[in-house]
């Protein structure tokens, strides 16, 4: 069994995103929503698992300011 997070994505000018999930359906919402700054989801989403709780900020411009905070809900059996 694959480990769980519970997470949210906030985005300027966007309503907030609550999710839990795997992370490829984490890595999924990312790659669709094409954020500003994140080029390759996949490297954000390493930081997810090397920490099991823990935010990121992306404020380059306050148009593109966007966040993720997330914690681990349940390890791998």
């Amino acid at each position: 069994m694959a480990a769980h997070y519970a997470w949210t994505l906030r985005y300027h000018g966007r309503q907030d995103i609550l999710k839990v999930t795997t992370i490829a359906g984490l890595e999924k919402v990312l790659a669709i929503l094409e954020l500003p700054g994140l080029p390759n989801p996949h490297l954000l989403t390493e930081r997810v698992v090397a920490a099991q709780s823990g935010s990121y900020t992306h404020c380059h411009r306050d148009d593109e300011r966007w966040s993720l905070t997330w914690t681990t809900i349940g390890d791998p059996a």
